[in-house]
């Protein structure tokens, strides 16, 4: 029964916005169902570079929560730890695709793990986070 759930979270083992559109469709179909159900989807960023499209627009009135994950300081330690189909072009796209969904989505994140970076890269994800405009997350390495 979905009034049992506040909260839908698109994630898991692979990216969620490889099933874009269908990921959409569930969307629409939550909210009419539910239109106070808070939808969250945590991400790689890449989802224009894997839709090959701007599908910031799309997210408007259905995510509520979109939270990133930046994983490191710069685009070359990015792709060493993440191995981006896309090479270092990804760690631009993703803060790119922060900054434009901001418009479309209320709550935007980006995430790192304490632990699995450097301590001294704290504070340049904190500045890439503010330079963007959206909030950076410090998760503990459990």
């Amino acid at each position: 029964n979905l009034d049992d759930y506040e909260k839908i979270v698109f994630c898991g083992f692979g990216e969620p916005t490889e099933r874009f559109d269908d990921m959409i469709q569930i969307s629409k179909w939550l909210k009419g169902k539910k239109e106070d159900v808070v939808i969250r989807i945590n991400t790689n960023g890449q989802a224009d570079l894997i839709n090959k499209r701007d599908t910031t627009p799309e997210l408007e009135g259905l995510v509520d929560t979109l939270s990133i994950s930046l994983n490191c300081a710069s685009a070359k330690s990015y792709q060493a730890v993440c191995h981006s189909e896309f090479g270092e072009e990804a760690f631009d796209a993703l803060i790119d695709y922060a900054r434009r969904a901001k418009k479309y989505v209320p709550k935007v994140v980006f995430s790192i793990v304490r632990g699995s970076i450097p301590d001294s890269d704290i504070p340049v994800c904190q500045k890439i986070a503010d330079d963007a405009g959206v909030t950076l997350r410090i998760r503990e390495m459990l």
